[in-house]
């Protein structure tokens, strides 16, 4: 199969790197992880023949988290939220409206957060040794047990700090890890991003936690590891056991010396199986959202002290205030009720954007407003959104005072690497809601930590095999099959 062209959109300044190709029925994205490299993928005789197969199928958009490979370089790392929007503007520019996701590791966050948030977008969802839970150590509740946490956080920090080795084949069944193998997948990291972005990015991917996203998603859900690898047993089964649509699949162990494109072929005959075979439709009227809810604080004293034509004044500041800002970032007012206000939109870190500068702004006027900020699965019912989370969201404004920002644990979990920062405010009841509530006051907002960007790991021999990869992709393919079958210790055919 010929590689396709790489195509470019505009993501905030720097171009995102993306393929499309194929012809059959169906749609596919497959958001590639930090270990992925558009033209040496083309290179491997294994991966060739899969891309092939899900071509013949249907269409498919493949690319990776901006920054990497052959994208510009970028000195942050994208936030969950950033990612998920990324995944929507590569299926807008590729003309798909309705796909199956597929994405392996630290991808399958931000691939969950379309899924939940954009479910008539997500035909189906396919998520390959998951991380739905933080590994650092800032997990309350870890499904796993203290030696399987250990365990998944060594590998990723022994990933991270020898980037360019091929550590990242310690996530994959021991058979995996054979010498060819090591030495393609050191190429791809060093061909991915410098070691200096490596420890950046895994560094993020061990602190998210996007259990939150989980019981959103609607959409026929597969959840793939891989017998001894990285990810237990006791890490996703609760996993899938919180998505109404989801099953979980062992693959088997593959055979001695098989290539990654091998092991990989069970992954793409389930992403070819969501989009082909039976499955149920997703209920649209349910999808994951953030609610924001404002109000004026002791509005009957304030209207005793100041009179009804200045306290109408003051209300219609409020108002304007809200609408000026939840206008701005593409969300919806969807009622003024009393002295308050409650808007919906896409993303939980835009909503805490929009929340301090309502706040803010009430500030500067001379009057105290308190928000707060929750998000979870929502219904929509005739122009209007209902549900447990909306009752949540009400809950946690109320327990903030004026000029305050209050957001609930979900929020905060989803915003991680965003550069907003809060401060705990303890577990809380919450009238009305069953159980306790961790919640948080917005702090500030410092913007995304940067990364100092560095020269390219790559070594004179990785660019050459970068070059050979685009130009001659025959040709590193006889040679990979070569080096597998050494592996092997096979004859070769």
């Amino acid at each position: 199969m010929t590689p396709p062209d790489t195509k470019y959109i505009d993501r905030e300044g720097a171009g995102l790197a993306f393929q499309v190709f194929g012809t059959g029925p169906g749609e596919f994205v497959y958001y590639g992880s930090e270990i992925m490299h558009l033209d040496l993928l083309w290179a491997d005789p294994h991966t060739e023949a899969n891309l092939g197969a899900v071509a013949r199928n249907g269409r498919i958009a493949l690319f990776q988290r901006r920054g990497f490979g052959l994208s510009d370089r970028i000195d942050y790392v994208p936030t969950l939220e950033q990612q998920a929007d990324d995944i929507i503007a590569v299926m807008d520019a590729a003309g798909m409206q309705r796909a199956v996701i597929g994405a392996p590791g630290s991808a399958c966050g931000p691939a969950a957060m379309v899924a939940a948030r954009y479910p008539e977008r997500v035909a189906g969802l396919c998520l390959w040794m998951p991380f739905p839970q933080a590994i650092d150590g800032t997990c309350d509740d870890p499904w796993a047990d203290d030696d399987e946490v250990a365990a998944m956080a060594e590998v990723v920090h022994n990933i991270a700090h020898n980037w360019g080795s091929g550590r990242t084949m310690d996530m994959w069944n021991a058979e995996m890890r054979s010498t060819n193998n090591r030495r393609l997948m050191a190429m791809l990291e060093r061909s991915s991003m410098s070691p200096t972005e490596a420890r950046a990015h895994w560094g993020w991917s061990a602190g998210l936690d996007f259990t939150h996203l989980l019981p959103a998603i609607q959409a026929p859900t597969r959840v793939l590891i891989q017998d001894g690898g990285i990810c237990p047993l006791s890490w996703t089964e609760p996993m899938v056991a919180q998505m109404p649509n989801a099953t979980l699949h062992v693959m088997p162990a593959p055979a001695p010396g098989s290539s990654i494109g091998e092991a990989y072929y069970p992954v793409v005959m389930h992403l070819l199986e969501l989009a082909l075979g039976p499955k149920r439709a997703a209920e649209d009227n349910r999808f994951f959202g953030t609610v924001l809810f404002t109000d004026l604080v002791s509005s009957t004293e304030l209207l005793a002290k100041v009179g009804d034509q200045e306290y109408q004044r003051l209300r219609s500041v409020h108002e304007h205030a809200v609408k000026a800002a939840v206008s701005d970032a593409d969300g919806q007012v969807l009622d003024f009720s009393g002295d308050g206000s409650l808007s919906l939109l896409d993303m939980p870190g835009v909503a805490v954007h929009c929340a301090e500068r309502i706040a803010r702004e009430a500030s500067a006027a001379g009057i105290g407003v308190r928000c707060g900020v929750h998000a979870g699965e929502l219904q929509r019912e005739l122009g209007r959104v209902t549900g447990l989370n909306v009752h949540v969201g009400a809950r946690v404004m109320a327990a903030a005072g004026a000029g305050e920002v209050y957001v609930s644990r979900t929020v905060r979990d989803l915003v991680i690497g965003s550069g907003l920062e809060f401060e705990r405010v303890g577990e809380r009841e919450l009238k009305g809601v069953p159980g306790m509530w961790e919640l948080y006051r917005f702090h500030e907002a410092r913007g995304p930590r940067s990364i100092p960007l560095t020269g390219s790991p790559q070594t004179s021999m990785d660019k050459v095999a970068v070059q050979a990869a685009r130009r001659a992709p025959r040709l590193m393919r006889a040679m990979a099959r070569f080096a597998n079958a050494t592996d092997r210790g096979a004859r070769v055919p």
